[in-house]
């Protein structure tokens, strides 16, 4: 008996929720990795930001600004740990950050048109990675197009 043949309740869920010996897709993986990467981004400015506040005459507001930064990298990685364990829950937040990222590069690009492409374009791959129909089923432990077990 598997772990998806078991009630919910008696399912290990500390092992991730592939079929035994599955590897991960190349979208899940991509997915994962931006998230993570992003999630480095932002604790380096947020450690750039407390310099800057423990530097400057109103270290109060860069204090708060870094805390928020430390939450958003905070959050990242754990979406980012969430899909490469292949948990379901993460898949919507992945998302949803990477649209986020999209518009956030689309608001630069008057602004600073290079690094405004290479945000959109990080964006762009990360919805479409954490979107995919691979992502989808690697999350779900499922074939794609199958059938979900009739309810008891």
């Amino acid at each position: 008996m598997t772990s998806h043949d078991r009630p919910p309740h008696d399912r290990d869920h500390t092992r991730d929720h592939a079929r035994d010996g599955e590897a991960r897709p190349v979208a899940l993986v991509v997915a994962a990795a931006l998230l993570a990467l992003q999630a480095v981004g932002f604790l380096g400015l947020t450690v750039a930001i407390v310099a800057d506040a423990v530097a400057a005459d109103d270290a109060v507001a860069g204090i708060a600004t870094a805390a928020f930064t430390a939450v958003v990298a905070l959050g990242a990685a754990l979406v980012a740990v969430g899909l490469w364990r292949r948990r379901r829950w993460a898949r919507g937040p992945a998302v949803a950050w990477s649209v986020l990222v999209v518009l956030v590069g689309a608001s630069q690009l008057s602004v600073n048109p290079g690094v405004a492409a290479a945000i959109i374009v990080v964006g762009l791959v990360g919805a479409v990675a954490a979107a995919s129909p691979a992502t989808r089923e690697a999350l779900s432990g499922e074939p794609s197009g199958s059938e979900p077990p009739p309810s008891r």
